[in-house]
């Protein structure tokens, strides 16, 4: 089946945030100028999944609804397909959203006070959610070498005797690593010897491009963990506000439970259940598009701005653009990206080692990507003389 991977929506029509926010900070934005910034897709639904939730609807009171065995199985189901991994119905708590299920666990497995280690830089509401939650944030940077991330191990395990939870991004957002089971083995380790409770955040795990994806149950070895999976990142669904966080220790059930959960609506579950059973073959044509975008971005990157650099993209639809070495201050640096008409997030959101990087949503139509391609380098060059 073709899918439409070109048809572009009115973000401003539909109450886009990232539309909105783009409007406010230029007013004067011209006409077709898409925002790549925050991660949803500017992709229509599936066809299968706008229809399954259609039908569903056809026959679903949307009252105090409870998960049906159908969500259920459909979650267990897919992770089994997706991911090799056999959870049990018990384990899976259905949660309003990712954020909101991490925050939930930082509160539930620690005390005020307490240090939550991450891998920086990283998806910026980690640290939000632990500074919210009274907790101290401890940071172990990532090591860069022409663009390609890796964990720090000696300062891993320096800094996890300082941290009582690991918020682990996998794959991470936004460097985009897909980590390899021996990097996922060590974690495991260093988690082990210190005592961590590892919160494990795969929420793009469904969106692993270049290498398979493991999820870290696999390589735990009896490590305190719990693992946060969505729809959303995967089927454009964010706004359903859903997500299956998988517990299958039992007595860390009990403890995270301890404060009633925030169960998602009917539409989410509904949402849930449709897209995995129904989405498999719009993901595999989706991800093939996302190769393509990147291709095409790094060619003209390549072509007209050779010395900017791009990090391989191994998992997620997030593209990390390294402009240091245009050599241009922070200020001067965000000036000429908004004259070029693009709209990404700029990287030190995601933590001070993203200084003089830019993150770039590549789920939009292919002629979107080429043209903030085109756009970014043109203005590079115009600027050039002035440098």
């Amino acid at each position: 089946m073709a899918y439409d991977f070109t048809t572009l929506r009115d973000g401003f029509a539909q109450g886009s945030y990232k539309w909105n926010a783009m409007k406010e900070q230029m007013p004067e934005v011209p006409s077709g100028i898409v925002p790549l910034s925050v991660a949803d897709m500017e992709f229509v639904l599936a066809e299968e999944i706008r229809q399954g939730i259609g039908d569903a609807l056809q026959t679903t009171i949307i009252g105090y609804n409870t998960p049906t065995q159908g969500y259920y199985d459909a979650v267990i189901r897919w992770m089994k397909e997706q991911h090799d991994w056999t959870i049990t119905k018990e384990s899976i708590i259905p949660y309003q959203g990712v954020v909101p299920m991490i925050a939930r666990g930082v509160r539930a497995f620690s005390q005020e006070g307490d240090g939550v280690l991450i891998l920086s830089p990283v998806y910026h509401p980690f640290r939000r959610v632990i500074e919210e939650a009274g907790r101290k944030t401890v940071v172990s940077s990532l090591l860069e070498e022409d663009g390609v991330y890796t964990i720090d191990f000696p300062d891993l395990d320096k800094k996890a005797a300082e941290a009582k939870i690991l918020l682990f991004c996998s794959p991470h957002n936004p460097v985009g690593r897909v980590w390899d089971v021996e990097e996922l083995k060590k974690v495991a380790e260093i988690a082990k010897k210190h005592n961590l409770l590892v919160i494990s955040d795969e929420i793009h795990h469904d969106l692993s491009l270049t290498k398979t994806h493991t999820v870290f149950s696999k390589v735990a070895d009896g490590v305190k963990h719990v693992v946060t999976t969505a729809p959303t990142k995967t089927f454009n669904l964010a706004g359903a506000k859903v997500s299956n966080l998988i517990v299958e220790d039992p007595a860390l059930r009990e403890t995270f439970l301890q404060e009633e959960p925030l169960t998602p609506s009917v539409l989410g579950l509904i949402a849930c259940e449709q897209a995995y059973d129904k989405g498999g073959a719009w993901l595999l044509a989706l991800k093939e598009q996302i190769k393509e975008n990147e291709a095409a971005f790094r060619a003209i990157l390549r072509q007209k701005a050779p010395n900017l650099r791009v990090s391989p993209l191994e998992g997620t639809y997030l593209l990390w653009v390294d402009l240091r070495a245009l050599g241009q201050e922070k200020e001067e640096l965000e000036r000429m990206v908004k004259e070029a008409y693009l709209f990404p997030n700029f990287g030190d959101l995601f933590g001070e080692e993203g200084l003089g990087f830019i993150r770039i949503n590549l789920a939009a139509p292919k002629q979107v990507i080429v043209e903030a391609a085109e756009r970014l380098a043109d203005r590079i060059d115009k600027r050039a003389c002035c440098w």
